[in-house]
């Protein structure tokens, strides 16, 4: 689990991945050198690439979709290598609960959409699929991405499980079972004989 201090750095990344060292170092109180030090140490490795997101709508691409498909089984490895490398596929992803391949597709025009999954079809034997024209963009890339609320997500997720108890019974090496006390004997219950004393 990522150090809550490390997570509200990196919610300052994820905001705005182009904010200067000495902005982060006012907002947290963190020095700039350590700053430094942990975007380039431990940091990196939570870091896949830093990019830029676009406005489709702006650049003329405007028809964009969710598609979700179910394949025959021999082709499922070839039809992921033709969407891994298709150009208009800008997210592409292996799921469960019978279907296999769930994509985020952008095209300029509706029509390029509609020959681009009638293609799909001529090509491949593709047993379903459904198809969700995105209407508007309600929220994109906000995990984590919240300095605020950062460590509420993180808190959350340190919650201990389960009865304290029987987590602290587990610790010290005992089983939260409660010890059975061992019936006492008859003989032991018996009145004491009297010790005769020499007259």
């Amino acid at each position: 689990m990522i150090e809550k201090n490390n997570a509200v750095l990196l919610a300052h990344l994820r905001r705005n991945a182009r904010i200067k060292l000495t902005a982060i170092s006012r907002e947290t109180d963190v020095p700039v050198s350590t700053i430094f030090e942990k975007i380039n140490g431990p940091l990196r490795g939570y870091v896949q690439r830093y990019t830029c997101l676009l406005n489709n709508n702006e650049i003329g691409f405007s028809s964009r979709a969710t598609i979700i498909l179910k394949v025959d089984k021999e082709q499922k490895t070839e039809i992921g290598q033709h969407l891994e490398r298709h150009p208009n596929v800008n997210s592409l992803y292996r799921i469960n609960n019978g279907y296999d391949f769930l994509l985020d597709v952008i095209f300029e025009r509706m029509m390029d959409l509609e020959e681009f999954l009638e293609q799909l079809e001529r090509r491949f034997r593709i047993k379903h699929k459904e198809v969700y024209f995105i209407i508007s963009e309600v929220k994109q890339e906000s995990f984590l991405s919240d300095p605020e609320t950062v460590k509420l997500v993180l808190e959350k997720q340190q919650e201990p499980k389960g009865p304290a108890k029987t987590a602290s019974a587990k610790r010290i090496g005992f089983s939260p079972i409660q010890h059975r006390q061992q019936p006492m004997r008859r003989d032991s219950l018996a009145a004491p004989k009297s010790r005769r004393t020499a007259k």
